[in-house]
């Protein structure tokens, strides 16, 4: 089953350089009467686990069970712990302890107004309706039939308390070092010992991320051909306004590599069975040998070592030299700040 990701489409929070879910945790108001989305404890007679009303209540800075986390397409209650979930043969909201089954949708527009929706079904909508309960307690509607438009209040306002960021998995691309610190470009086959690292830093004003990557090869005799080189990439930018406070946990910690390489094969043999690839997911039946990654930097990796001719590039051309095959970075997520 494929994950459902919940999108909030805020006109002024969305950068344009890759996709990300903007998550976090807000105070949800009801965008034409200023009031908030709230949970009421209440303990039934003769039960001791109490249980909760959803309802709207005036806007309050020191209330905190009017603050909710969004993550992904869940919807949580800060203050209870649980999660935000329609029934819908009992038309009414709970809250429930365990990861909520309940897929939400945050649909935004123009000043931060969004319409909040169960995905593929109903709108949340404010508007009290004119029957009453508990004597003179007005009853609001929660939730409304889609289309919206048939609704007379689905817009809700966010008001921000702490958002996140989700950066996707990230490709890298194929590297290969053309640096040579000893000997010549040839490992003749002995080795090459290959180490090196991919880690994530933090820069400008903790407004961008940046991949390191780290590749050593050094020859196991011979002459001792030995090549070096780093490469950088920005992988993300915040938003406007913001800055990187922390990755959440578990956050991402440098990845780690080191193996020595088996010797090539002929190039008739080269031509045939392809060259000998190290794999974080060797596929069977092709010339692929199991390489070990540690950290979760990486996500997947392909290394290629000893090659039939010349190994370390001198044309920039990187399909028969030793190299980065592939690098697929692991995504992750951030909590973001004001600058």
């Amino acid at each position: 089953m494929k994950k459902l990701i919940l999108i909030l489409f805020l006109v002024n929070g969305v950068t344009k350089n890759y996709a990300q879910n903007r998550i976090g945790k807000f105070i949800i108001k009801a965008a034409n009467s200023n009031k908030a989305l709230d949970v009421v404890s209440e303990n039934k007679k003769g039960l001791g686990i109490p249980t909760y009303k959803i309802v709207l209540n005036e806007a309050c800075s020191k209330c905190n069970t009017q603050v909710w986390e969004v993550v992904g397409s869940s919807i949580k209650n800060i203050a209870t712990g649980k999660y935000l979930y329609y029934e819908s043969t009992s038309n009414k909201f709970v809250l429930q302890s365990t990861v909520s089954n309940q897929a939400w949708v945050v649909n935004g527009a123009a000043l931060t107004r969004c319409i909040i929706g169960i995905y593929g079904g109903q709108n949340l909508y404010s508007t009290m309706q004119q029957r009453k309960t508990d004597g003179a307690m007005p009853l609001f509607g929660f939730p409304c039939a889609t289309p919206s438009e048939i609704c007379d209040d689905v817009t809700w306002s966010l008001q921000e308390i702490e958002t996140y960021a989700s950066i996707p998995e990230y490709n890298f691309g194929t590297l290969c070092p053309t640096t040579i610190l000893s000997g010549d470009r040839e490992f003749n086959g002995n080795g090459p010992r290959i180490t090196g690292n991919v880690s994530l830093g933090l820069r400008n004003n903790n407004t961008e991320i940046w991949a390191t990557v780290l590749f050593d090869a050094i020859e196991l005799g011979g002459d001792i051909s030995h090549t070096r080189q780093t490469w950088e990439k920005r992988i993300y930018v915040a938003p406007g306004g913001k800055k990187v406070k922390n990755f959440l946990s578990p956050a991402p910690t440098t990845s780690t590599f080191d193996f020595v390489s088996g010797r090539s094969t002929s190039e008739i043999e080269r031509i045939v069975k392809k060259q000998l690839i190290y794999s974080t997911s060797p596929r069977s039946g092709t010339n692929e040998e199991q390489l070990s990654v540690t950290g979760s930097v990486v996500f997947r990796m392909e290394i290629a070592g000893d090659t039939a001719g010349d190994d370390i590039s001198n044309d920039m051309d990187c399909n028969d030299d030793t190299r980065i095959n592939k690098l697929i970075l692991s995504g992750f997520t951030v909590r973001l700040e004001n600058i």
